[in-house]
């Protein structure tokens, strides 16, 4: 009987992995001992389709899952965005307590927050046409978008996929309310057509429901900005002047977040964007008035 055949353990390993043949390959180590390498050489890495790369092998058992194409299309998407834009996060806080209580008057037929917030962002977005743009990289001239059609992060099992809602600032809240339920079911049920998800200018994106004090989305490209929102959580909040008693009260305060393209917006005008927004969420009167 021969004598087995000199290799590290990991080669070993990795070997029988494989199923290779320790015999037939050629060894590289101190005095003729088999390695990592040479198992590698004599079986390449299978792709992605299948098989596991000689690490993961090393360090124990894995799954390997191919990426649905919805994944594999945000991967790029993201990549894109964070490789190419130059990406500033500006935070702030909106006060929604009436804007709540007016949601509880409602019943079974209140709206979510996402659609209330996507009208007072359109609407916001007139006066801040450069969150509703793209740069034109190739004429360095900035797009500004005359329509304002929002992208509506969804989640599925699949992935995440942004359909949009045309014309938000000429709608009313109910409107949205219905149109984005139709169209988170349409993605859920992978129904959703290309014209569902095409000529958007401004995306907002809601974890609110999951959880989460804040978070950093990134731009979807060719957007100049998203809008991220958290949970709102009822807060003590100061209220008065400086040098006055000041007497905390309860509030309802939602977390916004808007990342932006800071080739094309600075950081002020976040600071104006977030300051109108934030004003018309604390007032449902004037926001209802809208058109």
């Amino acid at each position: 009987e021969s004598a087995p055949v000199p290799a590290s353990p990991a080669a070993r390993k990795m070997a029988r992995t494989r199923g290779v043949d320790l015999a037939e390959i050629e060894p590289t180590g101190k005095d003729g001992q088999v390695v990592v390498d040479d198992v590698k050489a004599a079986a390449p890495t299978q792709d992605a389709g299948g098989g596991q790369t000689a690490e993961e092998d090393i360090f124990g058992p894995v799954k390997r899952r191919r990426m649905s194409s919805i994944r594999a299309a945000t991967a790029k998407a993201m990549a894109r965005s964070w490789q190419e834009i130059p990406q500033v996060v500006h935070e702030d806080e909106a006060d929604i307590t009436e804007l709540e209580l007016w949601r509880r008057r409602q019943g079974d037929d209140a709206p979510t927050m996402t659609p209330i917030v996507a009208k007072a962002a359109a609407v916001v977005l007139r006066d801040h046409p450069r969150f509703n743009a793209m740069l034109d990289t190739e004429t360095d001239e900035i797009v500004l978008k005359q329509y304002r059609n929002i992208n509506l992060a969804v989640a599925t099992d699949r992935g995440l996929v942004t359909p949009v809602v045309r014309g938000v600032d000429d709608k009313s809240v109910r409107e949205l309310a219905r149109e984005m339920e139709e169209l988170s079911e349409k993605a859920r049920e992978k129904k959703l057509e290309k014209s569902d998800i095409s000529s958007g200018t401004f995306t907002i994106t809601n974890i609110g429901g999951i959880g989460g004090r804040g978070l950093a989305p990134l731009i979807n490209p060719p957007q100049t900005a998203i809008l991220g929102l958290a949970r709102a959580r009822a807060e003590p909040v100061a209220t008065g002047e400086l040098g006055e008693c000041a007497i905390p009260e309860t509030r309802m305060m939602l977390p916004l977040v808007v990342a932006f393209d800071h080739r094309v917006i600075d950081g002020a005008d976040a600071a104006r964007f977030t300051n109108d927004l934030v004003a018309l969420l604390a007032d449902p009167v004037s926001l209802a008035m809208t058109t």
